[in-house]
């Protein structure tokens, strides 16, 4: 776990030194090799072997993944609304802009995050510690909006920790569904 930590942590917070990979993709050599660090170290870890990393897609992962993507947008959007944390605007995007930020948020920023939150962590708590089930959600969902929020937070990232933790209960609904990190961060 603390290897896992470590490495998330290093990466997410730009411990790692720039090496330009693909300067026109922005992609950063120590982004990706954080990737596969992160899977082989939850692999090596003890008490966390019942969560899976597929890419194969499943009937009940889908069906899974649109509850709990809807039930969180039903939440988050009102609420960030109301607190104008969210606030309507337009652009236009060509098809492969939006294909290239999709692909490269799953592969850089969910995966990673949530073979971390729900892969390692909250495994570690129901399975080894034999935390509660809402307690090990609650904990990792607070855990999870807590790394989005820095010292000395305005409004506006007090209202970002409290829709990412809602959203981090419902990562982990989707986790706890199918045990596939994969559902989870989609």
């Amino acid at each position: 776990m603390c290897g896992l930590l470590s490495l998330w942590y290093s990466s997410a917070f730009g411990a790692f030194p720039d090496v330009p990979l693909a300067p026109a993709l922005e992609l950063d050599y120590f982004k990706l090799a954080t990737i596969p660090l992160l899977l082989y170290t939850r692999a090596l870890g003890r008490g966390v072997e019942h969560a899976t990393i597929s890419f194969v897609p499943t009937p009940r992962g889908l069906s899974v993944v649109s509850i709990n993507l809807g039930l969180t947008a039903a939440l988050i959007v009102p609420i960030g609304l109301v607190t104008q944390f969210l606030a309507p605007h337009w652009a236009a995007f060509s098809p492969w802009e939006v294909f290239d930020y999709a692909v490269n948020a799953f592969i850089f920023v969910a995966l990673p995050a949530e073979a971390l939150f729900r892969g390692a962590l909250l495994p570690l708590l129901l399975d080894a510690l034999r935390a509660p089930a809402p307690l090990a959600v609650g904990f990792t969902a607070v855990w999870f909006g807590a790394t989005q929020v820095g010292p000395g937070a305005s409004e506006s990232a007090v209202w970002h920790f409290a829709l990412l933790a809602i959203a981090g209960v419902f990562y982990a609904r989707t986790f706890l569904a199918t045990r596939n990190v994969t559902t989870a961060a989609v």
